[in-house]
């Protein structure tokens, strides 16, 4: 996100030697930071309030069973390989998908149609506030409206979670809600 720091004194970021405004902007590199933006004893401190946080609970296996029940991993992937091998819980394939007309938004682009799009991860869902809209455009005001709105590919999905019982449901709200 181009902020400098000792670790990785890049303040430009992602510019390449082409763009020669954004290698012109300013950066906010100090002396007083170690001649960066972000010191290494601001680097220490994020360090030291991250290891206090307490780590969310571990979805429970009944939750992740009926997910895949459901079909929901055939696009929310759990866990997607990074490309240093080590796995991360995305719980999106991050390709598109043809959702059906209910969700499009007849602003296509090129080479894709108005009614695709990518698989939003299922991690962070919940701040703090509470406050919180899903689907790519808000529309749902809870992660059971969002699931009856798809359609298209993802409509196989939707029919097997109106299938489930109750229970298995709630089972499967309460896991996506419980995801971090």
């Amino acid at each position: 996100i181009g902020i400098s720091s000792p670790v990785a004194p890049k303040p430009y970021g992602d510019c390449t030697a082409l763009e020669h405004a954004c290698l012109a902007a300013a950066t906010g590199e100090s002396a007083i930071n170690d001649k960066r933006e972000v010191s290494n004893v601001m680097i220490g401190l994020v360090a030291e309030y991250l290891a206090t946080l307490k780590s969310a609970p571990l979805a429970a296996a009944d939750g992740l069973e009926v997910f895949g029940k459901a079909r929901c991993a055939q696009c929310h992937v759990p866990q997607m390989k990074a490309n240093d091998g080590s796995s991360i819980a995305l719980f999106s394939d991050l390709l598109l998908h043809d959702m059906g007309n209910g969700l499009a938004d007849k602003v296509g682009e090129t080479s894709v149609v108005s009614a695709e799009w990518r698989t939003a991860p299922l991690t962070g869902l919940n701040p703090l506030d509470g406050a919180r809209r899903y689907l790519h455009d808000g529309s749902a005001a809870t992660i059971g409206e969002a699931i009856a709105k798809h359609g298209g590919e993802a409509s196989s999905s939707r029919q097997a979670y109106e299938e489930l019982s109750h229970d298995d449901k709630a089972k499967l709200i309460g896991y996506v809600e419980g995801l971090k």
